[in-house]
């Protein structure tokens, strides 16, 4: 019934918690995944795999280079034939000195994924300090990140941007918050269970961008008292 809501709505994409809770390999879980994955590529979406709540759980769970290695193998074994992408941990911002930690899984995904599936991390305010370890391809930012962020840091760099957008906002809130975002020249994604009014607003939100050159525009600066998106001279 999500699959379809979200199908209904315009959604290209959602995020699926992919660690088990119990010890690997949880086959139980493993079948209920695959039957997730295969309802959501059946309808079109690609399935976000998150492969574990934060940074401190993957290395709670794997402390052991072998065995976050392990892990890795499964998920791409299993699941590199679906239209998924890997988003490596839900936030990574609360453990203490664990990007090498990242870096050395990310670089694996990398080396290892046979179809070069889009690799990210989710995070509270923003992914991008990871993007120096060379295995993102994209940029994320969490639904705790200032309008602000976004905007300064597609100055400074050229990876695509997606922010997480809190869906239990109010319709105000969210409809400037998701304005502010693609405004920055970044992909919207809702995080949470999203109110009714807030799901409308994707929706129409979809069929407005569908009828831009969305993957060309960028931010326009030459405007005052708001903000816009444009190809200079072709379309704003």
């Amino acid at each position: 019934a999500q699959v379809d809501a979200l199908a209904a709505a315009k959604f290209t994409h959602a995020a699926v918690q992919a660690m088990p809770p119990g010890e690997m390999p949880d086959l139980a879980f493993f079948a209920k995944l695959d039957a997730r994955i295969l309802a959501l590529n059946e309808k079109g979406l690609v399935a976000d795999l998150i492969l574990a709540p934060s940074a401190a759980e993957l290395m709670k769970r794997f402390p052991a280079y072998r065995d976050r290695e392990r892990y890795l193998q499964y998920m791409i074994g299993r699941y590199s034939a679906f239209n998924v992408t890997w988003q490596l941990v839900g936030e990574f911002e609360s453990g203490e000195n664990l990007r090498p930690m990242l870096r050395e899984v990310g670089q694996y995904l990398k080396k290892s994924d046979p179809y070069s599936h889009p690799r990210s991390s989710r995070a509270r305010i923003t992914s991008s300090p990871l993007g120096g370890d060379q295995w993102m391809d994209h940029v994320m930012y969490g639904t705790e990140a200032p309008d602000a962020v976004p905007m300064i840091e597609h100055q400074l760099n050229t990876a695509p941007q997606v922010v997480l957008l809190d869906g239990a906002l109010g319709a105000e809130a969210f409809r400037k918050r998701l304005w502010n975002a693609t405004m920055s020249g970044a992909y919207p994604v809702i995080a949470g269970q999203a109110t009714a009014e807030n799901l409308k607003t994707m929706t129409a939100w979809f069929e407005t961008l569908s009828r831009t050159r969305h993957w060309d525009v960028e931010p326009h600066f030459d405007l005052d008292g708001g903000r816009a998106l444009a190809v200079p001279g072709v379309e704003y």
